[in-house]
């Protein structure tokens, strides 16, 4: 009989995807016990071949489909699950033994479990993971140490695990959001008044090994996605970052509508910025003004996917003033 299917979407994740798989033997659940069920989004790195290298205690289902984001990776993993609880981890994440163990305990008084997500020693030290490491940190100590009601922020999908049953009767992921659908199951979640569990002892560390280009990438994505979120969801502005365009500082202020309405202008402070501090994360400085310069750049790309899904400059003048 079958507790759990551990679901991994993975788009080229070669590098760490092994590490995980590696992490899952490991686990004092008993391997007969659960499933791990990977789907390549897409994946053109030889991450196929180095599964079929793969001995595992454990049944490993391996499913090929075309790049369509996480939010359909995960959804299609779920379709192939035969537990009846699905854990769902990112292909960059190493769980610690108890971690499967620690998720089925959790369920006996929560319908929904998170765990945290520390930065793994794996990953290279810059400026970059300082940021990473200090949010994960900081969400732990808020987590373990909350008294009020949660927000869908606070639920992401990089340590989560949820009946499937609950899973289907919810919907699952939202295919068209990429960098927002953790939040908008969360969403789904909590209208529904699911018990949500914070579990300390299911520990999955992050190996965070992105480029700047990458995360300005995931910024820009980031700021579409939120648009897309709060059309469904507008109560939800006030505890995300687009809920929040003011008060602004004097630099942010000035990027902005450079980034935003001067396209070309913009786009070059940009690329300025990127190369410098690409360069600055690779040679792994770890200066505070790296960080500040990292905020300000990231803020502009996000506003800048914002306005680009809104489409008109009228309707993202009325999003701004009206939060």
């Amino acid at each position: 009989m079958i507790d759990a299917s551990v679901l991994i979407p993975s788009y080229n994740n070669r590098a760490t995807l092994p590490a995980c798989i590696e992490r899952l033997k490991a686990q004092t659940h008993p391997a007969d016990r659960f499933e791990v069920i990977v789907v390549l989004d897409g994946s053109t790195d030889g991450s196929a071949e180095a599964l079929g290298r793969c001995e595992t205690p454990f049944a490993l289902k391996v499913v090929a489909q075309s790049n369509r984001g996480r939010a359909a990776a995960l959804n299609r993993a779920a379709l192939e699950a035969r537990g009846p609880l699905l854990i769902v981890i990112d292909a960059d994440i190493l769980p610690n033994p108890g971690f499967v163990a620690s998720h089925l305990a959790a369920h006996a008084d929560a319908d929904v479990v998170i765990g945290p997500i520390p930065l793994s020693d794996r990953s290279p030290r810059s400026f970059l993971t300082d940021g990473v490491k200090h949010w994960a940190d900081n969400h732990a100590r808020r987590m373990q140490g909350r008294s009020g009601a949660l927000s869908c922020s606070d639920i992401y999908g990089a340590n989560l695990s949820i009946p499937l049953a609950l899973f289907r009767r919810l919907g699952g992921y939202r295919e068209d959001l990429r960098r927002t659908e953790d939040f908008h199951l969360g969403k789904k979640i909590l209208e529904a008044g699911c018990r949500v569990s914070y579990c300390p002892g299911a520990v999955a560390e992050q190996i965070y090994d992105k480029t700047f280009f990458a995360w300005c990438d995931d910024f820009y994505v980031d700021g579409r996605s939120h648009s897309r979120l709060i059309r469904e969801f507008p109560d939800e502005a006030p505890n995300l970052p687009i809920g929040h365009y003011h008060p602004v500082s004097t630099v942010r202020g000035m990027l902005r509508p450079l980034v935003i309405h001067r396209r070309y202008l913009g786009g070059f402070a940009i690329l300025c910025a990127k190369l410098v501090l690409e360069s600055c994360r690779s040679l792994g400085l770890r200066w505070k003004v790296l960080s500040l310069i990292q905020g300000v750049v990231g803020d502009a790309l996000f506003w800048k996917g914002v306005y680009d899904e809104l489409g008109e400059r009228e309707r993202f003048e009325a999003l701004i003033e009206a939060h």
